[in-house]
């Protein structure tokens, strides 16, 4: 989980000392780094990924550049979670969604299309541990109490 807060204001404020306002700005560099080069790298795959559709316009190539995308994902997310779990659960996200337009091209849009298509974004969210896509529909039976979320007897620590 990432947390933005103001480092400057909460030393003048003196809620922090200037040791603590020393390592948290170092932490701070080193994230904004990354976040960066992940962030930049993701916009290049889907440029990338747009053009190579572009250039070859059809149904399984969109199926095919989908699933080798979202298995680069997987791998990334899985692997090197610390350094590349962003870029890793963005080349899920794309290459689900190109799968997906491809799976429902070649299907012609039917309800099998959508089930597929419904099994693969499933999936691809449970292999990258992003629980909270895949359990959206789950959540119905899930109730808050007192602040806590509890479902079927068991608690949850958010």
């Amino acid at each position: 989980m990432k947390i933005v807060i103001d480092v400057d204001k909460l030393l003048k404020e003196g809620r922090i000392n200037a040791e603590e306002y020393d390592r948290l700005r170092a932490f701070a560099v080193q994230e904004t780094g990354s976040l960066a080069f992940n962030t930049l790298v993701g916009f290049g795959v889907i440029a990338t990924a747009g053009g190579a559709l572009a250039l070859l316009p059809s149904g399984p190539m969109a199926i095919f550049l989908g699933l080798l995308l979202a298995a680069t994902g997987v791998y990334l997310s899985s692997t090197y979670s610390k350094e590349w779990e962003l870029l890793g659960s963005m080349l899920v996200l794309v290459g689900a969604i190109t799968a997906a337009g491809g799976i429902l091209f070649v299907l012609e849009g039917g309800v099998v299309a959508f089930l597929i298509v419904t099994l693969l974004c499933l999936v691809g969210s449970v292999l990258v541990k992003q629980l909270s896509a895949a359990g959206q529909p789950l959540r119905l039976g899930v109730r808050s109490v007192e602040g806590k979320t509890a479902a079927a007897g068991v608690e949850f620590v958010p």
